[in-house]
């Protein structure tokens, strides 16, 4: 089983599942589901450094301020 992985991240999320959705090949819907681990892995990523960023340009900003954060 060969996917170019490299095509697929390409793709959104959204596309993966809608793909994954209608595929049904067991091998294939296995190699969209990794794959859209990895993209919503990757974009996790990104979002909680992004959110890194922007408390710590809000502390330099604000030092006296506590930041509370909903769990």
């Amino acid at each position: 089983m060969h996917h170019d992985k490299g095509h697929l991240k390409d793709k959104n999320w959204r596309e993966l599942c809608e793909a994954a959705s209608r595929e049904h090949d067991p091998e294939k819907l296995l190699g969209l589901i990794k794959t859209l681990n990895d993209v919503l892995e990757q974009r996790e990523k990104k979002e909680k450094a992004k959110r890194s960023r922007t408390m710590a340009r809000e502390e330099l900003l604000n030092p006296g301020t506590v930041n509370i954060i909903a769990a």
